[in-house]
């Protein structure tokens, strides 16, 4: 579960992982599960930090990137859940996740989640 963090401009900010990433930029698992509610005013951005781990594929120069909140909502057990669109995202890497979702798609591969 992720908390969403607002820094001293007022921003909201959530740090992911690699895998977080992948599968939020290619569109498979555009979602945030969160313990509590984030309580992001309706209109605000949710900026997205990469947190890289030793063994990452992903540059740990990304930039964080901006995300349109497009809902929220409430599972049964109070859980929280954002869903989440990239607005500005470096281009090589995007790219990187069109090539990866590809390759997905030819192997007739699935990507699992779990919550």
């Amino acid at each position: 579960m992720k908390k969403v963090n607002k820094d001293e401009e007022g921003d909201y900010s959530l740090k992911l992982n690699q895998d977080e990433i992948i599968l939020l930029v290619s569109g498979y698992i555009p979602y945030i599960v969160c313990e509590k509610d984030p309580e992001i005013p309706e209109g605000e951005f949710l900026w997205i930090h990469y947190a890289p781990a030793e063994n990452d594929i992903i540059p740990p120069i990304i930039d964080p990137f901006p995300c349109q909140i497009l809902s929220c909502g409430v599972f049964a057990n109070r859980l929280h859940f954002l869903t989440l669109s990239p607005i500005e995202f470096n281009l090589d890497f995007f790219d990187l996740i069109e090539e990866f979702r590809d390759n997905m798609k030819k192997s007739d591969k699935s990507v699992r989640f779990t919550l």
